[in-house]
């Protein structure tokens, strides 16, 4: 929403009116219902405009619901999501439980938006990235 540009302004009774259009003429050929649904289209359409303004209105990199990766980088007894093999992760037990950095798919909620592109990525090649690096850091 980095381009956002304002198609709307408020009038005097605080309706919302598209800038630069003669509110008169939109509404003059329009029936009583028309013009009400039209009034009420607009304000909702203001309404938003404020809220990305405020910065109340994010953009989602995807749908909610869509797959995600989450990067594990370590986790620790009853926090491990894993207890047995899985592929190239694999869990331990030696006294106390820890897994290996890896990815994991899951389905995109509104609780990730905070960790979108630090732990959780939209494209898998983005967390086999991050995946890479914690790895080289760990070496």
């Amino acid at each position: 929403m980095s381009d956002f540009i304002r198609y709307t302004e408020r009038n005097k009774f605080g309706n919302a009116d598209i800038i630069g259009v003669d509110s008169g003429e939109l509404f003059k050929n329009l029936s009583n219902v028309q013009g009400v649904q039209l009034c009420d289209a607009l304000n909702y359409f203001a309404e938003l405009e404020d809220k990305i303004e405020n910065g109340m209105l994010v953009e989602l990199p995807c749908k909610v619901g869509d797959t995600v990766y989450r990067v594990y980088e370590k986790c620790n007894g009853s926090s491990c999501p894993y207890n047995g093999n899985y592929g190239q992760w694999r869990c331990h037990y030696k006294g106390k439980e820890r897994c290996e950095a890896f990815i994991d798919e899951k389905k995109f909620s509104y609780e990730m938006l905070n960790d979108l592109e630090k732990s959780i990525f939209v494209v898998k090649g983005e967390a086999e990235a991050k995946l890479k690096k914690i790895q080289e850091n760990k070496k």
